[in-house]
């Protein structure tokens, strides 16, 4: 009767996606690059979809982002505004519409598997997506740690889990510090003359990273435990010197809405043409950063010019410092 009864706290602790069922959801990414202050400029990108998940076997499971839209920020924050970005929108949209399957056993997103023509950009989206799905079971604990696979790497994550006798509804909010990671999904350019400095490290990092996500379940008989709200911010703080205006961020908000769930058609996947591509982790290749960051997507005019007013700016502001 114990292990029965321990058996059962194991299951319901567990995102649950019911094999026959389709789940419909509204997602939308938004990501700012630059200073945190008003009147500077910040170059972003916004990603909004309908992402529709599919439960085809035991632990496989299939996603498309449907309806995809890809929007671009460049200017004076917070006074500027959204706008298309056909260069950037087309191909990824094309790409977005391929299905991709993925494994996902008790919370934990595992394998995933994709076409081909999918670009490692189109796939990272996709990724980050799944991202919002990964739970662990509680263990019918209200607080744990644990080093958990996300996007970022493998990196410490604290569970809180807030659950009330009287109610539906189940809370989990993790924590997750991406400084304290065993695996890091990370990619450096642009560092040829730059040399590591373990001693500094000790006394204060150049980069500050950590990421939250709150996830809100809905208990239900027929269904089971499923992901209702997903809300998730992931900050990255970056100061090489001591600045006392702050330092460059990039920050990332992530919202996923359960919109319906209906039955699904029985329409038969084609999933032998699809290639695995790894884990829940990014892929940064090179091409990846070059075809979609925050950072590529400003106005260039006369290289030199720019180049040269950028040094007499820094001369004229420098002569009472140096």
């Amino acid at each position: 009767m114990k292990i029965t009864l321990l058996s059962l706290l194991l299951v319901v602790t567990d995102a649950h996606l019911e094999p026959g069922n389709t789940y419909h959801y509204d997602y939308e990414a938004v990501t700012f690059t630059g200073f945190p202050h008003a009147g500077l400029a910040r170059a972003g990108i916004k990603i909004k979809a309908k992402a529709v998940i599919e439960k085809i076997s035991g632990n496989e499971a299939i996603i498309n982002l449907r309806k995809a839209q890809v929007l671009q920020y460049l200017g004076e924050w917070p006074a500027g505004s959204f706008q298309p970005a056909p260069r950037v929108e087309e191909p990824l949209v094309r790409q977005l519409q391929n299905p991709v399957k993925f494994i996902y056993n008790e919370g934990d997103v595992g394998r995933i598997y994709a076409s081909p023509e999918m670009s490692d950009t189109a796939v990272n989206i996709v990724r980050g997506v799944l991202n919002l799905f990964q739970v662990m079971p509680s263990k019918n604990k209200r607080s744990f740690d644990i080093q958990e696979a996300g996007i970022q790497g493998v990196c410490q994550t604290r569970y809180i889990r807030q659950e009330s006798s009287s109610s539906d509804k189940i809370v989990i909010i993790k924590a997750r510090n991406l400084n304290n990671c065993t695996k890091n999904a990370t990619l450096t350019t642009g560092a040829a003359y730059t040399e590591a400095c373990p001693e500094c490290e000790k006394i204060s990092k150049n980069v500050q990273s950590a990421a939250t996500i709150r996830i809100s379940l809905q208990k239900s008989r027929s269904l089971g435990e499923v992901i209702h709200r997903v809300k998730s911010t992931e900050v990255h703080a970056f100061s090489p010197f001591h600045n006392q205006e702050g330092a460059a961020m990039t920050e990332t908000k992530q919202t996923l809405e359960l919109e319906d769930v209906s039955r699904s058609s029985n329409q038969p996947i084609r999933s032998s043409s699809m290639q695995e591509r790894g884990g829940i982790m990014y892929m940064l290749p090179q091409s990846a950063i070059r075809k979609l960051s925050p950072l590529i997507l400003t106005k260039r005019g006369n290289l030199e010019t720019e180049i040269e007013g950028r040094l007499k700016l820094l001369s004229e502001n420098s002569r009472g410092v140096v």
